[in-house]
């Protein structure tokens, strides 16, 4: 049985990630943001999100990692962010003049959390899962948090990305 640490597992892809585990019969464990992993786990999910995106994005990373690596967990998978996708100009969606100025500040901050999963040189194997930029909680409105429970425990249970961004598609 394949046994998930999630962080953020009361938000609202935790919970459908819970749904979803549960229905599959995966263990879920929920994890705190401030204290390392008491139990191990064969695979962490992180799908969090806070104020402070520098504790958050960039030095709770760096805490992530570090947990992870001294619990001997071997795998992360993080929900990513849609506007961190390249162009296929090379620039992330987030740098176009036309993307909204006051979100910016959030996909910056997402931008940095890749910068530091990709210069991590430590044994946890991460990957970061990006669906579309709509995901919505109702089905009839686009990419749904159902959908991307299923697509984080398919990788858990059966990964296929190493050390790189992917995107989900809509």
């Amino acid at each position: 049985m394949t046994s998930i640490l999630l962080y953020g597992a009361n938000g609202r892809a935790g919970t459908q990630i819970r749904s979803e585990a549960a229905r599959r019969g995966l263990q879920v464990i929920p994890a705190s943001r401030t204290a390392p992993p008491q139990p191990g786990a064969d695979v962490a999910i992180r799908t969090v999100y806070g104020p402070d995106y520098d504790a958050v994005y960039v030095a709770g990373t760096h805490r992530v990692l570090a947990d992870l690596e001294q619990a001997a967990i071997p795998r992360l998978l993080v929900v990513g962010l849609a506007s961190t996708l390249r162009a296929p100009d090379g620039t992330m969606l987030f740098e176009s003049a036309d993307f909204p100025e006051e979100w910016r500040p959030f996909s910056e901050a997402r931008a940095a959390e890749l910068d530091v999963l990709r210069s991590y040189a430590g044994p946890v194997d991460w990957a970061v899962c990006t669906p579309p930029m709509t995901l919505v909680a109702d089905e009839s409105a686009g990419y749904t948090y159902a959908e991307l429970a299923k697509a984080l425990l398919d990788e858990a249970t059966t990964p296929h990305h190493h050390r790189e961004q992917y995107a989900l598609e809509p």
